[in-house]
């Protein structure tokens, strides 16, 4: 629901309520505990450096 909101301020109110959106999202994938079976236990780390980059890659255009 945060992300949803922070996207949303996104794009009516200011751009860098995006980039926050992509740079906190790893928290999620850190704090919260799945379930994941096989090359899935992985997919955590690999949401955070995409997420990281592509938050670091929109904190450089806005």
């Amino acid at each position: 629901m945060v992300i949803v909101l922070l996207c949303l301020l996104g794009v009516f109110v200011s751009p860098w309520f995006l980039v926050a959106a992509w740079v906190l999202h790893p928290l999620w994938d850190v704090l919260v505990k799945r379930d994941l079976h096989g090359h899935m236990e992985d997919l955590p780390c690999a949401c955070c450096i995409y997420d990281l980059i592509l938050g670091a890659y929109l904190a450089f255009r806005t």
